[in-house]
């Protein structure tokens, strides 16, 4: 099987040279499409798999992240609530008594060691006792802070955005605001005071280190206007970063969550990132990554797909072209194999067709000898005899009546006929043996055609049919042989007489670009197709009934074609038949 498949391309490749490249390159096309559609698909699917992990990947990574904080931060409020519904507190906050309230807390700080600084506030936002203790902002108003607005709007515990602290050492610091009310009934509570716990970044975002999100990876949180509370490529304790332009911190403070390709003009960088809000609190937490290191290891992937296929696409093409040279070597020996074959056939069909044509040779010298013999001894007899008819017709040596004219006339008119193909012959044969001489001087064209026509006149008078000449005024004069030409207007003219029953012969001369053209147009049987080729050779005589009552010898064209050859000029015909044929010869200017 697989030998026929070799042999049977190794065919189609060497049998269409013209379109071999085509072949070959729908063969490799054949093999190398399956494998190019199989590399694309396993491209994309890997492509697309590993992007929407990734993306998933970082997705849950800042909803874990947000979850993580949030519960942080509950802790965190929690524990405010606790230290603020303290009954020793709220008795001394009531009674105006805040140092002593403060030192309810003392404790506190020892045992929650994030919390870096506490304070106690009035009602209004004044700063009225701290711990550890400072004096140099007591009794200082701070309800422009958003902790305290967020606290007493809402008459509940807030945790700030972060800011700037006002005691030295100046910190960056997250406040976590609870009111202190006073006892009974809920909707007689006042707010008597707030507990504001000071917390700072770096100490409650530990935890944020620890999160395992890859390399060049990191996790940061923005408060509700979009400023950086953590970042790990930022001091905690520098400047406050403003991320209120990024796309994902955008995103975050909508309250949405998702994942996406980001350019941060804050870090000049685009990452992947993806986004979470801290539900309750108005923060959100991104998870960043390089997108050169993001997809990396996806890019690896590809790489290596990439390269395994391109090397089973370069083997598949070295296969195939190895089988392909295969096939054509193989089917080129068969071909030589073959070809040596016909040439001894051939050579064999030549030895005896070189022997058959000496043979035809010898019998074609032989005929020719004999025609030429024959030939020139009728004609001396034939002459005498014709001029013997000739006296007697017009009654040089006697007279005859009427029944003996006619006797004599048919006589003289196949007397005429038998000269004329004795003639005939001797021309030809004088041709086929190169001893035919030309005078080629300069000669008036329509002059020798109507000389000719003259001279066939009484055929024409016989026929009883139109004939035309139509003959070019003033046609300069041309350098021909005469007697050749002669002879050539004599058989079209006489031809197209001798086979037209009824109808017309139209004679035309013409100049035409670089030569002069005569045409002879008759409407008798025409010729058919078929017959066409025949028309110039020597014995052919195509309309053989016709020929029986016309006399043609079957050499007027053959003669005429040698003749016009020798004037460098050409002969043809157009025929349709049923309608007539139209000869054309011309001769150069």
């Amino acid at each position: 099987m697989f030998q026929k498949i070799i042999s049977y391309l190794g065919k189609l490749l060497e049998e269409t040279k013209k379109r071999k490249w085509l072949w070959q390159a729908c063969i490799f096309l054949l093999v190398i499409t399956p494998i190019v559609i199989l590399s694309i698909f396993s491209f994309c699917w890997v492509f697309q798999a590993d992007t929407f992990h990734l993306f998933q990947e970082k997705k849950s990574t800042a909803y874990l992240s947000a979850t993580i904080l949030k519960e942080k931060l509950d802790k965190l409020v929690v524990i405010g609530e606790v230290l603020a519904t303290r009954p020793r507190l709220v008795e001394n906050v009531s009674a105006g008594k805040w140092q002593e309230g403060m030192l309810v807390l003392e404790n506190a700080p020892k045992l929650f060691s994030f919390i870096d600084h506490i304070f106690l506030s009035d009602a209004k936002g004044n700063f009225m006792a701290d711990l550890p203790q400072t004096s140099e902002i007591t009794g200082k108003n701070f309800s422009f802070r958003d902790w305290y607005k967020g606290a007493i709007n809402n008459r509940k515990p807030y945790v700030s955005e972060i800011y700037k602290r006002a005691i030295v050492p100046e910190r960056n610091i997250i406040a976590i605001a609870i009111p202190i009310k006073s006892q009974g009934p809920a909707s007689l509570e006042n707010v008597l005071g707030l507990l504001v716990l000071q917390v700072l970044p770096e100490t409650f975002f530990e935890w944020v280190k620890e999160v395992d999100i890859g390399p060049q990876s990191l996790v940061y949180v923005v408060d509700r206007k979009g400023r950086i509370i953590f970042h790990p490529s930022f001091p905690v304790q520098g400047e406050i970063v403003d991320f209120s332009m990024s796309g994902s911190t955008k995103e975050v403070l909508k309250g949405k969550s998702g994942v996406g390709i980001f350019y941060n003009p804050a870090e000049k960088e685009k990452r992947l990132e993806a986004y979470a809000p801290v539900s309750d609190y108005g923060w959100g937490v991104v998870v960043a990554q390089p997108v050169k290191y993001a997809f990396s290891q996806r890019n690896r992937k590809l790489l290596i797909i990439f390269i395994i296929y391109l090397l089973l696409i370069v083997l598949s093409f070295a296969f195939v072209y190895l089988i392909l040279r295969i096939s054509i070597e193989r089917y080129q020996k068969e071909q030589i194999v073959r070809e040596l074959n016909v040439r001894l056939a051939q050579r064999n069909q030549e030895l005896a067709d070189a022997k058959m044509r000496i043979q035809l040779d010898e019998a074609l010298t032989v005929k020719k000898e004999f025609l030429s013999a024959v030939s020139h001894e009728l004609k001396t007899p034939l002459a005498v005899a014709k001029e013997g008819v000739s006296l007697l017709l017009e009654s040089s040596i006697g007279s005859i009546n009427q029944k003996q004219e006619g006797i004599l006339k048919l006589t003289q008119k196949n007397l005429d006929r038998l000269l004329k193909l004795v003639n005939s012959l001797l021309v030809f044969q004088r041709m086929d043996s190169g001893r035919m001489s030309y005078k080629f001087e300069e000669n008036d064209l329509n002059a020798l055609i109507k000389e000719v026509v003259q001279e066939i006149s009484g055929l024409v008078r016989e026929k009883k049919i139109d004939f035309i000449l139509d003959l070019e005024e003033g046609l300069a004069r041309a350098k021909f042989d005469k007697e050749g030409l002669f002879e050539v207007l004599s058989h079209l003219i006489s031809n197209a007489i001798r086979f037209t029953v009824k109808g017309s012969v139209v004679v035309k001369s013409r100049k035409m670009n670089d030569c002069f053209q005569v045409s002879v147009q008759d409407t008798g049987e025409g010729i058919r197709q078929e017959d066409m080729s025949k028309l110039f050779h020597q014995f052919e005589q195509i309309k053989k009934g016709m020929d029986r009552k016309t006399g043609g010898t079957g050499l007027g064209l053959a003669i005429s074609k040698k003749i016009i050859d020798e004037h460098k000029g050409r002969i043809w015909v157009e025929s349709e038949y049923g309608k007539g044929s139209t000869f054309y010869f011309t001769i150069p200017l």
